[in-house]
């Protein structure tokens, strides 16, 4: 007799554990669908795939990537905020998206501040400055110099208000040259631009410039990272150069709708920190010059609120609007 109490209870206390540990498990609870508010084959792109690869070999579910591109991220970003808020709808987002964006739009279409909880930083991205191989300069002082020199140099970017533009406004502003600038809709036909020579320097990811570079169809005089990367090891940084100011990395995040229960965002926070030690991810991050990040939510905040800070005296200075 108690043999079978002892069983009973035994099994009891399995049942018990077995029932929390599947109680817990609350996501995913299907398909998971990553919106990335960008283009095909740009730069948010191409992290945001090598990130759904990753993730899905964690969650063993399928990760559906959704290109959602417009006003600067702004759509994709709309949309991810009208989703349930069941953690099956994850956004990438860049610093555009929740720190620039809200100086240059009368309205993005959702509050950067209160429509989403941030789950993590998953990249770290410097800026590469390129010019065509026919301008010139063998470095940034022998731009800056030849800006100095001609006003009329053609200046590309990805577009109005985006890093690469406030970047270029920020340099120009601060050693006292001009210039045309030339935005396009997206960082490749900007960088296919100056490969062809339609614009003469262009500041922008460094992802599609390494190849780029390496084959001499454009010159990377300067990375805008706080030390050289090792990817570009010849390319000296901006701040060896004399120009600190433009020394800038920019994070890519992935966030949820505002609704979504906090036990829900520690699952994906910690299914997203397990993917970020996936050695394919990051062998294709080192590839495109992204730097691995698992910072958390929290940190991902701060680092938002500062760079809005930052970027909203660069776009009320340049007096770039976009309605």
């Amino acid at each position: 007799m108690v043999h079978q109490l002892k069983r009973i209870v035994a099994t009891c206390l399995a049942l018990t554990f077995f029932a929390g540990v599947a109680s817990a498990q609350i996501w995913p609870k299907g398909p998971v669908r990553l919106i990335i508010p960008f283009p095909a084959a740009g730069q948010t792109d191409l992290l945001g795939r090598a990130y759904s690869e990753a993730l899905r070999g964690v969650i063993n579910e399928a990760v559906v990537v959704e290109n959602k591109s417009g006003a600067g991220g702004n759509v994709g970003a709309a949309i991810a905020a009208q989703a349930a808020g069941d953690g099956q709808t994850i956004l990438v987002v860049t610093p555009g998206i929740l720190s620039i964006n809200r100086w240059l739009y009368k309205s993005q279409g959702f509050d950067p501040d209160k429509d989403f909880k941030m789950v993590s930083v998953v990249g770290l991205m410097p800026s590469g400055v390129a010019v065509h191989p026919s301008v010139p300069a063998k470095d940034l002082k022998e731009l800056v110099a030849l800006m100095k020199a001609r006003s009329n140099i053609r200046t590309g970017s990805p577009g109005v208000g985006t890093t690469g533009h406030l970047m270029l406004e920020l340099l120009k502003s601060d050693v006292g040259v001009s210039s045309i600038h030339v935005p396009y809709r997206g960082n490749g036909p900007a960088l296919q631009a100056l490969i062809g020579g339609e614009v003469e320097t262009l500041i922008d990811g460094i992802p599609a410039m390494i190849a780029q570079h390496q084959k001499g169809a454009i010159k990377v005089l300067a990375v805008t990272s706080p030390t050289r990367m090792k990817q570009l090891p010849d390319v000296p940084t901006a701040a060896e150069q004399g120009f600190p100011q433009i020394t800038n990395e920019a994070w890519y995040g992935i966030v949820v709708p505002a609704s979504t229960p906090d036990a829900v965002v520690a699952q994906i926070y910690a299914a997203s920190t397990k993917a970020m030690a996936d050695p394919n991810l990051l062998e294709r991050f080192t590839t495109l010059g992204i730097q691995a990040q698992t910072l958390n939510g929290a940190q991902m905040a701060k680092i938002a609120q500062d760079e809005s800070a930052r970027w909203k005296a660069v776009v009320e200075k340049s007096g770039a609007k976009l309605d």
